[in-house]
C-alpha cells in the first residue's frame, strides 16, 4: 500500500501478524512465570500471572479474528493468512472432531503446507509461531502421504 507521499506502508496482515507473534512470545514468558509462581510464588503472583495470561490470550484471539477478515496482496500475506486459518480451524474443533471437521482440518493443513513449500519466503522471518506451524504441517503431511522428499 502506498501513501500520498509514495512511502510504502506495512500491510495490515503483516502488522497484525507481527503483533500476534509478539503476543504469543509474551504469553510463553508469562506462562513460564505462572508455572514458577504456582510452584514457588504467592497466591497474588499466581493470580497476576493468570490474569496476564487471560489478557494475552484474548489479544491473540482478537488479532487472529482481525486477520481472518484481511485480503492478501502477496504470496507471503497469503501464507500468513492461511497460517491463521489453520490456527482458527484447529481452535474451533477442539477435542471431539467429526469426519467433516477432520476433512476440513486436513485440507487447511495441506493448503498451508503447499503454500509454504511452493514459495521462497523465509519462514523464520515471518515469525517463530509461523515457522513451527509450517514444520508441523509439513511433517504431518509426510506421515499421512508417505511422500518423503530427498
Amino acid at each position: 500500500m502506498k501513501t500520498a507521499t509514495n512511502a510504502v506502508m506495512p500491510s495490515c496482515i503483516n502488522a497484525l501478524h507481527t503483533r500476534f507473534e509478539q503476543a504469543s512470545a509474551e504469553l510463553v514468558t508469562v506462562s513460564n512465570a505462572e508455572s514458577e509462581a504456582r510452584t514457588h510464588g504467592s497466591a497474588r503472583e499466581r493470580w497476576e500471572a493468570e490474569a496476564a495470561m487471560h489478557v494475552l490470550g484474548r489479544e491473540i484471539d482478537a488479532l487472529r479474528m482481525a486477520l481472518l477478515y484481511q485480503v492478501p496482496d502477496t504470496r507471503r500475506e497469503a501464507m500468513t493468512l492461511q497460517f491463521h486459518i489453520v490456527g482458527a480451524a484447529h481452535d474451533q474443533t477442539g477435542g471431539g472432531v467429526d469426519l467433516q471437521a477432520e476433512a476440513l482440518l486436513i485440507a487447511t493443513d495441506t493448503l498451508f503446507d503447499f503454500l509454504c513449500c511452493e514459495t521462497d519466503e523465509d519462514h523464520e522471518a515471518i515469525g517463530p509461531e509461523f515457522r513451527d506451524e509450517a514444520n508441523r504441517v509439513f511433517f504431518k503431511r509426510r506421515m499421512r502421504t508417505g511422500v518423503v522428499e530427498g
